[in-house]
């Protein structure tokens, strides 16, 4: 009885505790293909363009491990080039 007790109080005060998680950094290689893109050029400039995509596909790690890959960006490019954010 005093152990079923002690067991109950011990879960509860686990189950109390705030779950604690540190940082994990993992290398992979991802294979991935373009799920969607739109672009739109900024206002009469047909050399500037703008826009978000969509890539899905797998990141193969190190260890064997495979897991499903997403991954969302934004692009603001003049004459192909520019700044490229996911």
């Amino acid at each position: 009885m005093i152990n079923r007790a002690i067991s109950g109080l011990f879960l509860t005060v686990i189950a109390i505790l705030p779950a604690a998680a540190g940082q994990i950094e993992r290398n992979y290689q991802a294979v991935m293909h373009v799920r969607e893109v739109h672009a739109n050029p900024v206002l009469d400039d047909g050399t500037h363009v703008v826009g978000i995509g969509a890539f899905r596909g797998l990141a193969i790690f190190s260890d064997g491990e495979i897991a499903v890959h997403r991954y969302e960006d934004w692009f603001d490019m003049t004459n192909g080039s520019g700044k490229f954010h996911g």
